[in-house]
């Protein structure tokens, strides 16, 4: 099988692959090597491209030590990752991964990985599906954007963070196009600007900080005010749904009943103070009497839970 990582060691004596001193069979070897590599106790992709181990060898009656890196430009992967993209695959009658691992006692597992058909495609093939797995990273269209080419772009998948790289990105998308204050401006290119900065893992500058800051302040503020013109407008809606609904009782026969109680002692009182007005002021008077003391309507905040719910 054609490994997809690649793997260095001192005191080797085998040229085989995997092969380590004192190592007869090579599904052992690749235990030591491979399977904290590419099976880590959490999945997923490590953080860092290269992984070292040191493996412990009888040598006659002397016991040595060699040290052993395995290195995947990617990132080392998961077994799952490697089956995803067809360079290992389960041999007859395995139905899990899991089934590639067997236990030798305590402590002790060998496992055995069957080449994929990744292999079996010509060798055009392969590189296209690489090329196009570059291009479908999500973070190759911001890199193309700031004027990163493409053998640029492997390079720093290959040997830096993507943490470092999305930082970066960050830092000189908004230099390019957000103008922050403190920036000094680029010295060759935005590109030349970012290169710099991750391959000699520069810490971001102070500008970049105090930019966030002013941009996360400005953010707020805006969600404040759109929030304030939402809330208005649905306080707008709660008092028409409210005066129509208060409409619609005064007619039924309980509002017409408290409403005949109630006007004749406001005409009399507006007779007096209001004579020029009195039955109008009466009127009011007799309506917001009934509104505050008999007609219910839900308050707002039960009316707006009503609104969500409904929707």
């Amino acid at each position: 099988m054609t490994s997809p990582v690649s793997v260095t060691g001192h005191e080797q004596t085998s040229g085989n692959r995997y092969r380590l001193p004192g190592i007869a069979r090579e599904g052992i070897a690749q235990l030591s090597l491979l399977e904290t590599a590419l099976w880590p106790l959490k999945g997923g992709q490590r953080n860092a491209t290269t992984f070292e181990t040191t493996y412990s060898f009888k040598s006659g009656t002397e016991t040595r030590q060699a040290k052993v890196s395995v290195y995947a430009p990617l990132g080392l992967q998961s077994i799952d990752e490697l089956m995803k993209h067809g360079i290992v695959q389960l041999g007859q009658g395995h139905t899990d991964p899991s089934d590639l691992f067997l236990k030798r006692g305590k402590g002790l597992y060998v496992v055995q990985f069957f080449e994929g058909p990744y292999f079996r495609r010509p060798l055009s093939e392969r590189t296209v599906t690489q090329q196009r797995a570059i291009k479908e990273d999500p973070l190759y269209e911001p890199l193309r954007a700031i004027g990163v080419d493409e053998p640029g772009i492997r390079r720093l998948f290959k040997q830096q963070s993507r943490g470092q790289i999305q930082r970066w990105i960050r830092v000189t998308d908004a230099a390019m196009h957000e103008q922050p204050r403190g920036f000094p401006g680029f010295k060759a290119s935005p590109a030349a600007f970012l290169m710099d900065a991750i391959q000699n893992h520069l810490m971001p500058p102070d500008w970049i900080y105090a930019h966030e800051k002013d941009r996360k302040r400005n953010q707020w503020a805006a969600e404040r005010q759109t929030q304030a013109k939402d809330d208005g407008q649905l306080r707008q809606k709660y008092q028409t749904e409210r005066v129509a609904a208060f409409q619609q009782y005064l007619p039924t026969p309980e509002g017409r009943m408290h409403h005949t109680n109630y006007l004749p002692t406001f005409l009399e009182f507006y007779g007096v103070v209001e004579p020029h007005r009195f039955h109008a002021a009466a009127q009011e008077a007799a309506n917001g009497k009934i509104e505050r003391e008999h007609f219910q309507f839900p308050d707002f905040g039960v009316w707006l839970l009503e609104q969500q719910v409904a929707s």
